[in-house]
């Protein structure tokens, strides 16, 4: 999954849809998982429910691809120090939880999915789990749930040329994008695997465009139907375009409704978006922990974990990666100093 932006990193209070979305992107994925730990996926014939874990990632990919075009726009200098400030933040967002999740796995023996055994890896294994790139070279992610990271690290590389590619343009040159890369993908040439989820974060790329544009301002309550339908589309369409056709849809829709005025409903969803990255990395391990054990006391700890983990961790390290950052720019910028004048105060001139 990935995906893992916090709709706060925008600066933007008003944004509550995206905490729904979001929200509702890594229960999706904790529920599925949930059912199939406990083997209930192999009674429910309804549909997949694995399928269904996919859309979560699904959407989480368009909502990370949409998050971060917004907070690309924030800064208004667009040259080689918003490149690196992009970039260095990113890393201090992604990596501490990612690393620490890799190490606690390898400590404990922690299957790669609750209903499997743990598998002593190859140190090349532990090197690409720790680096998020196994899918560059195909090897297993230690933990299930790390498998959606090296896309998402991958689509950071592109981003920042993607906004400044569509920022200015008309709103069909995104949606132009989504389609050739929709199109070569079908015809299944050898060696772009690896570009499969492309238009999923297109999708988020569509939305970043056409939240800029004149939008139909449709009631916020049909806001959570749009999710619902784009979850749908992923179980009913056939599998090889199910997520890119389902990301477009949900690219196009999340500009359109106005914003959820709940105050109870929207704060429920931006707790549960606030931590969802350590939800998201942490509840299978949490399974895998306490099976067979009280379900209630599962599901209890596998949310007071990523409270944990986002106040110790998360959150320092996404501080310190702004620090950071305005560490570097300021040893990197040149120094200016201010004209000499005479003595007695007044300009040499």
């Amino acid at each position: 999954m990935h995906a893992h932006t916090n709709t706060q990193e925008v600066n933007n209070n008003d944004l509550p849809n995206l905490d729904l979305l979001r929200a509702t992107a890594v229960l999706i994925v904790y529920f599925a998982h949930l059912l199939m730990t406990y083997g209930l996926d192999k009674h429910w014939t309804a549909f997949s429910i694995y399928v269904l874990s996919q859309a979560g990632v699904t959407i989480f990919f368009v909502h990370t691809a949409f998050v971060l075009m917004l907070s690309l726009e924030r800064q208004n200098n667009y040259g080689f120090s918003w490149f690196c400030n992009f970039y260095i933040r990113r890393i201090f967002r992604i990596y501490p939880l990612s690393c620490l999740t890799v190490l606690f796995v390898l400590a404990l023996s922690i299957p790669a999915f609750p209903t499997e055994t743990f598998r002593r890896p190859t140190l090349a294994a532990v090197i690409t789990n720790l680096t998020l790139t196994q899918n560059l070279v195909k090897l297993p992610a230690i933990l299930n749930v790390l498998w959606s990271l090296p896309y998402e690290i991958q689509m950071y590389l592109v981003l920042p040329f993607l906004f400044i590619l569509v920022r200015k343009r008309p709103v069909w040159v995104p949606i132009a994008l989504w389609i050739i890369a929709a199109l070569t993908l079908a015809l299944e040439i050898k060696g772009l695997g690896l570009l499969n989820y492309v238009p999923c974060f297109l999708g988020g790329v569509v939305a970043y465009r056409l939240w800029r544009a004149p939008k139909l301002n449709l009631n916020p309550w049909l806001w959570p139907l749009a999710i619902i339908l784009t979850i749908i589309m992923h179980l009913i369409l056939p599998a090889k375009i199910a997520a890119w056709c389902a990301s477009l849809f949900l690219g196009i829709s999340i500009p359109q409704f106005g914003n959820l005025a709940s105050t109870f409903f929207n704060w429920t969803s931006a707790q549960i978006a606030k931590y969802s990255y350590g939800i998201y990395l942490s509840h299978t391990i949490v399974f895998s922990m306490l099976i067979p054990g009280n379900p209630v006391k599962m599901a209890a700890l596998s949310m007071l974990v990523p409270v944990v983990l986002f106040h110790l961790l998360e959150h320092p390290m996404i501080e310190m990666g702004k620090r950071t950052w305005i560490w570097i720019e300021k040893v990197t910028s040149p120094v200016t100093t201010a004209p000499k004048t005479a003595q007695n105060g007044l300009s040499p001139n």
